[in-house]
């Protein structure tokens, strides 16, 4: 039986989780104009009219949005480059565009035309900087993408090619950015050596595993501290070296460190906003609504496979210790030994504590996951996992007997697109595979062909999709997992 409620109380906790972390709010809180002094945190800069923006992510139009308002007239030129389609035309009045010139490329997460022209013009603006400008520079996720400038001979095409196989190749975010950087003229520590020797300062919203500042859209204002030989050891893993160009293999061979440290002198980094605030905020919410939560992880990370055998292992065993079939230090050892779920013992304590004295939980988590594509369907990551755990909770349930708790499982992007389509993921739950098997649906073949979006777009008129369009934010995914006893267990 299909829990509507639960549904509707998961896509609630999901939104107030990315609307927490929207960047108008975060850079509200951090950024503060004093007489003509611009305070960050501990530090201050002084204005005089000398100040830049660029900006490259899915966020950076809001973030933009906010900076203008903060610093006005202080603000000389700017320079975004953001996602096609994000760009809502009854927002535009909210941006000075008479200082702002906006780029909107990158369709579907890939580098085309309009994210090389963004960056050439962001690049040809650091290089015209003098030591009394300030530069702020504006982050987030789907940077790397938004801003592409390849090092010759490399083509734009030929870059292209390399992302598309690493990501069908199920290449991490870290592996396919440290490709990116060797293989571009901004990327990896440029932006900062072309700005050098004016003041720069990074805001960033993070949306990478910890949080790591050179693979944030591959670190354009960070040193750059990859190994020569890396980039082509990444090619090489995933069996793609015969299948770039030689100008790919040329320009990754030839990679060399020789960055000067010195032009990171006069840089600060921030990072504003990342997976666990968002989580951190779910909690809250729900502390509010008299719901109990815990954040078991925000750096889940793995391909969804593997990811969904390891959440739907966690819901299992949360079912059998509350049903009592195995005790507290079996349990501990179980989630200890789940594949890729990495967790504390005092989070696993915490989660034992929890169980032993509620009869609802409600389990965040937060990271990327990947998938490995191999057919010609259209889905995304959270749409996949979704799907896959839906499957593998209706084996659970009639192996072990689950007919006595509620599940219900969310999984979605907080940027709103999962994948090259329109919903940010999907939800799923007990009974959702069976249904859609009886209704004609062959799971086994929408997963190989890797079509979650197609089947959750017809299955349930589409009800169980995620659809709340961009977000103006993104700091990875958000996964909620929701397991109740039912009312006549308790009984």
């Amino acid at each position: 039986m299909v829990n509507e409620e639960a549904k509707r109380f998961l896509r609630l906790v999901f939104q107030h989780i990315v609307d927490s972390v929207k960047p108008r709010k975060l850079l509200q809180l951090q950024l503060k104009l004093e007489d003509n002094n611009l305070r960050i945190g501990p530090n201050s800069y002084t204005l005089a009219k000398n100040c830049y923006v660029i900006g490259f992510g899915k966020a950076v139009f809001e973030m933009a949005c906010e900076v203008d308002s903060i610093l006005g007239s202080h603000i000389q030129k700017g320079i975004l480059s953001i996602p096609e389609g994000s760009l809502d035309p009854q927002k535009c009045s909210q941006l000075n565009n008479k200082v702002f010139k906006i780029f909107q490329g990158a369709k579907d997460n890939i580098p085309d035309e309009n994210s090389y022209k963004a960056a050439k013009d962001i690049l040809e603006l650091a290089n015209h900087l003098t030591v009394n400008d300030i530069m702020l520079v504006l982050i987030s996720g789907g940077g790397s993408a938004l801003l592409t400038y390849p090092a010759p001979p490399v083509m734009l095409e030929e870059k292209i090619t390399v992302t598309k196989l690493l990501s069908r190749a199920g290449a991490t975010i870290n592996e396919m950015n440290t490709v990116r950087k060797q293989l571009s003229l901004i990327k990896g520590g440029r932006l900062a050596e072309a700005a050098y020797p004016c003041q720069l300062i990074s805001l960033i919203l993070s949306d990478v595993i910890g949080d790591d500042l050179a693979t944030i859209s591959s670190g354009p204002t960070v040193l750059n501290e990859d190994k020569s030989g890396s980039g082509l050891k990444i090619l090489e893993k995933y069996y793609l070296l015969n299948q770039v160009s030689d100008n790919v293999y040329t320009v990754l061979n030839n990679f060399k460190n020789e960055y000067k440290t010195e032009i990171f002198q006069n840089s600060n980094v921030y990072i504003i906003g990342n997976n666990i605030k968002a989580l951190t905020s779910g909690t809250e919410f729900l502390k509010s609504k008299n719901k109990c939560s815990l954040i078991l992880t925000s750096q889940l990370q793995g391909l969804v496979v593997n990811v969904a055998d390891t959440l739907s292992s966690l819901t299992k065993n949360v079912c059998l210790l509350w049903q009592n079939k195995i005790d507290r230090n079996q349990f501990a050892q179980e989630i200890k030994d789940l594949n890729g779920l990495i967790i504390s013992n005092e989070t696993v304590e915490s989660l034992i504590s929890a169980l032993s004295s509620n009869d609802e939980i409600l389990l965040l988590l937060g990271g990327e996951t990947t998938v490995n594509v191999t057919g010609k369907g259209k889905g995304g990551r959270n749409m996949e996992l979704s799907l896959r755990y839906s499957e593998k909770i209706q084996n659970l349930q009639e192996k072990y007997g689950l007919e006595d708790f509620e599940i219900t499982f969310l999984s979605g992007g907080t940027d709103g697109i999962d994948g090259p389509t329109d919903s940010a993921g999907a939800i799923s739950y007990q009974g959702q595979s069976n249904i859609a098997k009886d209704q004609g649906f062959n799971i086994s073949k929408i997963l190989a062909d890797n079509d979650s979006y197609n089947f959750f777009k017809k299955f349930n008129n589409g009800e169980d999709l995620i659809t709340i369009g961009h977000t103006g934010t993104n700091v990875m995914d958000i996964l909620i997992l929701n397991i109740r006893m039912k009312k006549e267990t308790k009984n």
